[in-house]
């Protein structure tokens, strides 16, 4: 972080990465828990052979979801910090820091969003384990 006439300057990496990340993990998550969840029910017209705890699917459903959950709060621990450095600033009439100040709060706001989201689900799919109970 350098100082430009005396205000701290914040990365765009810092800025989008709350923003994005959040998102992208749930989706991600919506996308490869459900079908590994629901392979552990059938995998066609006859039931498994083994049945779905024994077949992995749970295990790698609470691990994916401990990834995520913890890539998502890294995002807000970023979101925090950018937040924290622009907070105080006096942005009347700079349209740069106005839109840095917007982006700390939106990718604030994102990140605790979707890491409750991703959290919810996660614990969804643990606890139940397969989709088709």
């Amino acid at each position: 972080m350098m100082a430009v006439h005396g205000r701290p300057r914040i990365g765009l990496g810092a800025l989008w990465l709350p923003i994005l990340l959040g998102p992208f993990l749930w989706g991600l998550t919506e996308v490869v828990l459900y079908p590994v969840s629901a392979q552990g029910c059938y995998t066609g017209f006859m039931p498994p052979a083994v049945p779905p705890a024994a077949a992995g699917a749970h295990w790698f459903n609470g691990i994916w979801v401990i990834v995520a959950v913890v890539l998502s709060a890294l995002a807000m621990l970023l979101a925090i910090r950018s937040w924290s450095i622009v907070r105080g600033e006096d942005s009347s009439g700079d349209t740069v820091a106005i839109r840095v100040r917007f982006m700390a709060l939106a990718g604030l706001i994102m990140s605790v969003v979707f890491l409750y989201a991703i959290a919810m689900y996660g614990v969804g799919i643990v606890l139940v384990g397969a989709p088709c109970g």
